[in-house]
């Protein structure tokens, strides 16, 4: 879907540069619906702040904010697209700079349409994965602290404190009753892999879930549907 909806930024100081790239991009093909222009660093930063724009293409050298000082400054907004910079002169110093702050690509002026395509197609693949990447780590710690309060509440419940049922319902599969098993790893270390392991089994298969009793480290408390798991 975030596809079918990204954005290009374009700043260079020159309109006929920003020109030549709006016409040579093929920006439809690579699900970028939007296609903007800044003529300086000023207008620049507004755009990205306003629009946050996944790709943005910047002259190094422009009258005001440099290209690098953009990114620069997009390094300290931890901006998480893809900038490539685009350079009149090949400029070893420049370079050396452009790699230093993680820019993903440059192209030298005059811009011909398959290296820029190319090098938009693979910016555009690379953001993706990293999206991915990123949403996955979100994913992960949602999960850790949504097993650290299953966990909590049903060792609450298991030292007779108040807890609500229908939180502990909906950790479980619907059913009318439930079986309950205790188990010790005893003298174990590092038991809570297997507790998962089991919990995400047990939740896989339908038939309940384990749970890291936290007042004892080795305690692991099983709550199923009837007759299946220990079978």
């Amino acid at each position: 879907e975030a596809k079918n909806c990204m954005k290009a930024l374009i700043i260079d100081d020159e309109f006929n540069v920003r020109y030549v790239i709006r016409h040579l991009g093929q920006w439809k093909q690579h699900g970028i619906t939007d296609v903007l222009e800044a003529a300086n660093g000023e207008e620049a930063k507004k755009i990205i702040e306003k629009q946050n724009p996944e790709i943005i293409f910047t002259d190094i050298k422009m009258p005001g904010i440099s290209g690098i000082e953009i990114m620069e400054w997009l390094n300290s907004i931890d901006y998480s697209g893809k900038v490539i910079f685009i350079t009149g002169f090949d400029d070893y110093s420049f370079m050396r700079k452009a790699i230093q702050f993680n820019s993903f690509d440059y192209l030298l002026k005059p811009i011909e349409a398959d290296p820029f395509n190319n090098t938009l197609s693979a910016a555009i693949e690379s953001w993706q994965s990293e999206k991915e990447e990123r949403q996955n780590k979100e994913t992960g710690v949602l999960e850790e602290v949504k097993r650290f309060r299953m966990n909590q509440v049903v060792t609450q419940a298991c030292l007779g404190e108040p807890f609500e049922e229908s939180e502990v319902a909906s950790f479980l599969p619907l059913a009318d009753e439930y079986d309950v098993t205790l188990i010790s790893f005893y003298h174990m270390h590092h038991s809570e892999p297997y507790i998962q392991l089991l919990a995400d089994e047990l939740f896989n298969q339908d038939w309940g879930n384990a749970f890291a009793l936290q007042h004892d480290q080795n305690l692991c408390l099983v709550i199923s549907t009837p007759k299946y798991w220990l079978a």
